[in-house]
């Protein structure tokens, strides 16, 4: 059976409404992207400064922190 002018109207209403939801969030979930991760840290800074010397020095890089590496892998204390 066909649906009336009334009844596509309030069906087009309501997909607008959970469509608008859907929006709302989707921007919350933006909202905690720009709060917490896309915050620059000591982490993301010293890893991102690590990137772009072993990509410039590859060698130098690796001769310089792999010992350190090794060393701090093998200790029992991993201070967080």
């Amino acid at each position: 059976m066909a649906k009336g002018k009334d009844a596509h109207k309030l069906s087009n209403k309501n997909s607008a409404a959970a469509k608008g939801a859907e929006d709302e969030s989707d921007d919350e979930d933006d909202e905690d992207d720009i709060d917490g991760s896309m915050e620059w840290n000591l982490r993301k800074c010293s890893a991102a400064t690590m990137d772009i010397l072993a990509t410039n020095f590859p060698y130098e890089a690796l001769e310089i922190s792999l010992p350190i590496i090794k060393e701090r892998i093998s200790s029992p204390q991993w201070p967080v």
